[in-house]
């Protein structure tokens, strides 16, 4: 996605969803910028595989906020039996929760079953269930909806419903970033990003605590590349318990 510059071209604003890869992809042109929201559904046994049902990823004007690692360097462990050790091909390495300690499971029989999808010029709404891609006891049900609003400055509304035939011992929302999110206030963090343009995530500190994990991991190119994970802790998991969180795009330098 270029950078929306004076005089230089530019892709206009476009939905597309995909139905047999379960992807939903949407890219926003304002006089603000150009923006990318796009997520996914699927299974964990695609070409290339990594375990990323769920998975979104949020991006501005060529920079990724809410990012995918990609590629990590190819070594034998890379494409064998030790794969899912490595965080970009793990669940962990993406924007997905860790239920119980556990991440998600490798194969085709974990997946997503999509619910609901809506295209219109307001907004987007995607809605998928992912706990098929978990081997957790007693989770029933995890549904995640995203509802991408396509104003100015667009927001994402994701909201997590898990539901359990127990109670849990943890939930984690985990939301990974390519430069080091900070703590701007009770309930907001921020993950900056160049040329003054930042992402702002709301979230309820009564409910979830944030806590920022600093990570690096080899690249494609096997140059260690650094990267970040923010994550929300459930304060009092229950058999019902509903996350929500609220990401939106600032132009103002922090």
């Amino acid at each position: 996605m270029g950078a929306a510059c004076a005089g230089s071209p530019t892709w206009g604003a476009a939905d597309y969803y995909l139905d047999h890869a379960q992807w939903l992809v949407s890219r926003n042109v304002s006089t603000q910028g150009e923006y990318g929201f796009a997520a996914k559904g699927g299974h964990n046994d695609e070409p290339h595989n990594h375990n990323d049902v769920g998975q979104f990823i949020l991006a501005c004007s060529g920079e990724a906020f809410i990012a995918d690692l990609g590629s990590g360097e190819y070594t034998a462990g890379y494409f064998g039996a030790e794969r899912y050790t490595y965080a970009c091909n793990s669940s962990l390495g993406h924007s997905v929760p860790i239920i119980n300690g556990c991440l998600q499971e490798a194969g085709q029989a974990y997946k997503a079953v999509v619910q609901n999808v809506e295209l219109t010029e307001e907004a987007d709404v995607f809605e998928l269930d992912i706990a098929g891609a978990y081997t957790v006891p007693h989770l029933r049900q995890l549904v995640r909806r995203f509802v991408w609003h396509k104003s100015e400055k667009p927001v994402l509304e994701l909201v997590d419903t898990y539901a359990f035939t127990a109670e849990p011992q943890s939930i984690v929302e985990r939301f990974v970033t390519r430069t080091e999110p900070l703590q701007e206030s009770a309930g907001t963090i921020v993950v900056p990003g160049s040329n003054g343009q930042s992402l702002r995530i709301h979230y309820d500190q009564d409910a979830i605590h944030p806590v920022i994990v600093p990570s690096v991991y080899s690249d494609h190119f096997g140059v260690p590349t650094p990267w970040y994970a923010i994550d929300f802790s459930v304060k009092q998991p229950a058999e019902t318990t509903v996350v929500s969180v609220r990401f939106e795009y600032i132009h103002e330098s922090i």
